[in-house]
């Protein structure tokens, strides 16, 4: 009886032990799974956040050179050209690019400066202050999109 008892103990505990290890795979593959969803929605982000940046920077340079050929147009360097019908049209593309892409915040502020630099190429406005406005509004809207909050202008 002595030799069942141990015998049935025996089988017992290495069942037990089955179960321990089974449940510890269980519980690794578990935690292995959660990191890597965590560190796939954090790639995610990045990726996002890397795009938004991207469209952003794609519209600063459409908008500086057509501020460029307005600058060489104010200063009457050699009598500098307007901006070019390609330069606006690039940069009007640009805007629908962060319409599309961006917040509609961000989207509408692209817009206006597009539209002070559009009204200034085509000479119903000289004063360059809207433009300035608007830029410094466009930059602000894009520091939210980044989430650079700190970073806003006064």
């Amino acid at each position: 009886m002595a030799s069942d008892v141990s015998a049935f103990a025996t089988q017992i505990i290495a069942l037990g032990g089955v179960l321990a290890g089974a449940a510890a795979t269980l519980a690794g593959q578990w935690i292995n799974a959660r990191s890597a969803r965590t560190k796939d929605a954090e790639q995610r982000i990045r990726d996002a956040r890397n795009e938004l940046k991207a469209v952003i920077m794609r519209f600063l340079d459409t908008t500086q050179r057509v501020e460029q050929s307005l600058d060489t147009a104010r200063d009457d360097i050699e009598g500098g050209p307007q901006p070019s019908d390609d330069e606006l049209h690039a940069m009007w593309l640009a805007v629908k690019e962060v319409i599309i892409s961006c917040s509609p915040e961000l989207g509408r502020a692209a817009n206006t400066y597009s539209d002070a630099l559009q009204a200034q190429a085509r000479k119903r406005v000289t004063d360059r202050s809207p433009k300035r406005i608007a830029r410094g509004v466009f930059l602000d809207a894009a520091r939210m999109e980044l989430g650079l909050e700190k970073y806003l202008t006064e």
